[in-house]
């Protein structure tokens, strides 16, 4: 574990991995100048772009001495979040990915957190807004306002009711990443990452409150017109690091991978694509072991539990309750 950090108004390093945003880099970059934090030091990789926005982060350079940029060639999301923290000086890093936003006290409240429960990660919530400028709510009220030892932040990210795997909307210590990496290949890096930091920190602090803004942009990466098999892969992880190490968090990881495969199932039902063959046998086999863990899971609602004990049973059945629903949805548009 960490040894607890001792100074006041810390530096805190916001990264900022960049491919290709000149759409959006600069409503990125005008949130985080805008802190109400000022002890901050802003760091962008440009990652290989082939449009402007290079020529837009030197425009901001510019403007502010507290921002340093890195330009490289492409390497992947995974290598730059890597890149960002070993570049970093801070004592704290957060994330803001280029196409988002943050409030202006994103990482004033951020730091409140961290010295009001003694914590080594601070989290707060989001909210989700689509090209269009439309802002959708994703309030997520679990486990908030108390200090979670390492077990209980790992059963909040995989509760579906509190935080999630995100790297971004995070305050970290930085020197949680010792030792800790990105893997690259993976559109979901951050799946195989955040539970090791939240297990590795002294303790973690959650606020619901919508300080990050996701924005869901036709293109993105986590938009995709396949299923992402990274979510099944990246649970598989989580249970075979945590396991060794706590062996008594069977009903919180076996859930959580059977959840996973729920959702890539329900992917797919959503777009009509039939789920047989290799796939099948990844999403679907082995699920009825998992059955006794969802029963004794005291973190999941009930909504989530049925959803889960029907598709472990009969992932058909499933299907067909799904498609029944995702029916009724449409007529009442």
């Amino acid at each position: 574990m960490v040894a607890s950090p001792s100074m006041r108004n810390p530096t805190v390093s916001v990264l900022i991995p960049a491919y290709n945003v000149e759409r959006y880099l600069p409503d990125c970059l005008d949130s985080v100048l805008t802190q109400t934090y000022r002890n901050l030091e802003i760091i962008i990789v440009n990652d290989g772009s082939t449009d402007g926005t290079l020529a837009i982060c030197r425009q901001y350079e510019k403007r502010d001495s507290r921002i340093l940029i890195v330009d490289q060639n492409n390497r992947g999301l995974a290598e730059t979040r890597n890149v960002l923290v070993n570049h970093a000086t801070g004592m704290y890093v957060t994330f803001v990915d280029s196409d988002d936003r943050v409030s202006p006290e994103y990482v004033e409240e951020l730091i409140k957190l961290v010295e009001t429960y003694d914590v080594d990660i601070a989290v707060c919530g989001r909210d989700v807004i689509d090209e269009e400028g439309h802002k959708h709510s994703d309030s997520r009220p679990g486990f908030q306002n108390q200090r979670l030892n390492p077990q209980d932040a790992v059963r909040a990210l995989n509760s579906w009711r509190s935080f999630e795997m995100s790297a971004w909307g995070k305050l970290y210590l930085r020197s949680l990443f010792e030792g800790i990496e990105y893997p690259s290949g993976y559109l979901s890096e951050d799946g195989f990452t955040t539970f090791k930091l939240l297990y590795e920190a002294r303790a973690v602090a959650y606020r619901d409150m919508p300080l990050y803004h996701y924005l869901q942009r036709n293109g993105s990466i986590s938009k995709s017109s396949k299923p992402n098999l990274d979510h099944v892969r990246a649970a598989d992880s989580q249970a075979d690091y945590l396991l060794t190490r706590w062996p008594q968090c069977g009903p919180i990881v076996e859930t959580a991978c059977l959840m996973a495969r729920m959702t890539v199932f329900g992917w797919c039902c959503a777009r009509d694509i039939p789920v047989t063959g290799a796939l099948r046998k990844q999403l679907c086999e082995g699920n009825l072991k998992r059955v006794r863990f969802i029963l004794v899971n005291r973190d999941l609602t009930v909504t989530k539990k049925i959803q889960a004990l029907l598709f472990a049973l009969s992932s058909q059945t499933y299907r067909i309750v799904f498609n029944i629903l995702k029916n009724e949805a449409t007529n009442n548009e």
